[in-house]
C-alpha cells in the first residue's frame, strides 16, 4: 500500500513539475508555504462543515427512534466521501508546494529520484526505508520510546475531533446551544489539517536545504582536494551522525557515497565507522584551520534533524562546541 501511494505521489509531483500551470504556482516562493497551510485549513474546515451538517439536521433534529436505518447508511456513506475527498485534496496541495520547492531548488541543483520519493514519504508522514550505508545501522540508537511515541502521535490523529466535542459537550450545558456544538470541530479539523500540512512541508524543505548543503560540500570537496586525515575525519563524523540520527537519512547516506566516489574507496579504506574514540582522535590531530572548518561541517549535520536531538546528539555538537 505504501508503496502503491509513493508511486501515486511521484506522478502527480512529476505532473506538476512539467505542467507548471497549477495553481499555487502563481504564488511566490515565500507565499507558497503560508497559502499551502491556508488552503489546508480551509479544506478541513469546509469538510467538516458538510460531515457536521449531515449529523445535525439529519440524525439530531430526528427522534433516535424515528430515524430510519437509510438514513443513518448515508451519513454513514457522506462522511467516508467527504473524509477521501479531504485526504485526496490535501495530499494534492503538498504535491503542489512540494513541486514548487523542487523548480526552485533545481535552478541550482537537479534533485535525485531517490531524494524526490523522499519528498513524497515526508508528505505521507510515511518513515524512511530501514537502509544500513556502510555497514552502518542508523536505527541502532533510535529512541527507546519511539513506537509509544509513534502509536500515541496516531491516536492523536484519530481521536483529536472527539475528544475536542465531548469536553464541549461536558462545559457547555444549555440543551439548544449542545445540538451545535459539533460546528465547533469545524475550526478544530481546520486547524489540525494546517498544522499537519505545514509540519510536512516543514520537513519537506528541510529534505531540500540538506541536499543543498551536501552538494555544496560535495562541490568543496572536488575543488580543493583536501588531505587524506581531514577526510578521514570528515568520513567518520558523518558516520557517527548517521548512526546517531535514529532513522535512516538519505542526504547523509547520500553524503557518503558521493565522498566515497569523489575520494575513491576513502569510505571503505576505514574500518570501524562508527566510533567516536576513532572520530575524536582523527579530529584532534587536524590543524586548527582545519578543526574549524570540520566542527563548523559538524553544526550544520546536525541541524539535518528539525525534531528534538537525543542526549548523544547533544553530546555530539557539544564535543565541536568544545574546540
Amino acid at each position: 500500500m505504501q508503496s502503491l501511494l509513493e508511486q501515486w505521489g511521484m506522478y502527480h509531483i512529476e505532473r506538476y513539475l512539467s505542467q507548471q500551470t497549477f495553481w499555487l504556482y502563481q504564488y511566490s516562493a515565500k507565499k507558497i508555504t503560508n497559502m499551502a497551510i491556508f488552503f489546508s485549513f480551509f479544506t478541513g474546515f469546509f469538510v467538516t462543515v458538510v460531515t457536521v451538517s449531515a449529523e445535525v439536521f439529519v440524525l439530531t433534529e430526528q427522534p433516535l427512534q424515528n430515524i430510519d436505518l437509510s438514513l443513518i447508511v448515508l451519513v454513514i456513506a457522506a462522511n467516508i466521501g467527504m473524509i477521501s475527498i479531504e485526504f485526496w485534496v490535501l495530499f494534492h496541495i503538498g504535491f503542489q508546494a512540494t513541486a514548487r520547492y523542487i523548480y526552485d531548488a533545481e535552478k541550482h541543483y537537479p534533485m535525485t529520484i531517490e531524494l524526490k520519493k523522499s519528498l513524497v514519504r515526508a508528505i505521507f508522514e510515511f518513515s524512511e526505508p530501514e537502509k544500513e550505508t556502510f555497514g552502518l545501522n542508523p536505527y541502532k540508537k533510535r529512541s527507546k520510546h519511539y513506537w509509544i511515541i509513534l502509536v500515541l502521535y496516531k491516536i492523536k490523529i484519530m481521536g483529536s475531533n472527539i475528544l475536542a466535542k465531548f469536553l464541549l459537550r461536558k462545559v457547555i450545558s444549555r440543551g439548544g446551544t449542545r445540538v451545535y456544538i459539533p460546528f465547533i470541530a469545524t475550526l478544530i479539523t481546520g486547524f489540525w489539517d494546517a498544522w499537519v500540512q505545514a509540519s510536512a512541508l516543514k520537513e519537506v524543505r528541510l529534505r531540500i536545504a540538506n541536499r543543498l548543503y551536501v552538494i555544496d560540500l560535495l562541490n568543496q570537496l572536488k575543488q580543493n582536494r583536501y588531505p587524506s586525515d581531514y577526510i578521514e575525519a570528515l568520513i567518520r563524523l558523518i558516520a557517527v551522525r548517521l548512526e546517531l540520527f535514529g532513522v535512516y537519512n538519505i542526504n547523509l547516506a547520500y553524503l557518503l557515497h558521493e565522498i566515497n566516489s569523489v575520494y575513491p574507496q576513502s569510505v571503505n579504506h576505514h574500518d570501524n565507522l562508527y566510533d567516536f574514540d576513532k572520530m575524536t582522535q582523527s579530529y584532534l590531530h587536524l590543524s586548527s584551520k582545519e578543526r574549524y572548518r570540520l566542527a563548523r561541517t559538524a553544526a550544520s549535520l546536525i541541524t539535518f534533524k528539525h525534531r528534538f536531538l537525543s542526549q548523544e546528539e547533544k553530546q555530539l555538537l557539544q564535543f565541536f562546541r568544545g574546540y
